[in-house]
């Protein structure tokens, strides 16, 4: 499993845990702190920050033919994938 599907795991289990609609859309910020509260407490086992930051981009971006999120911007994972 790759570090961005760990992320995307955690995410999708925190969201659960936390009675969120799974239908809810996201910011793009809202997704970042849950992301990060996942990293603070634990659940997320990336210990290396240049692999956390990474993992993140490569959830945002759409990278190695995932697609996490579907953003309603479709500029947005392109962006992101330009500056990672």
């Amino acid at each position: 499993m790759k570090n961005p599907d760990k992320l995307f795991k955690e995410f999708t289990k925190y969201i659960e845990l936390k009675g969120v609609n799974p239908q809810k859309k996201f910011t793009v910020d809202e997704i970042g702190q849950i992301l990060d509260e996942c990293r603070k407490n634990g659940s997320v086992d990336i210990r290396n920050s240049n692999s956390y930051n990474y993992a993140i981009t490569g959830m945002f971006a759409n990278q190695n033919g995932r697609n996490y999120f579907d953003f309603i911007d479709k500029s947005i994972s392109t962006k992101i994938n330009r500056y990672s």
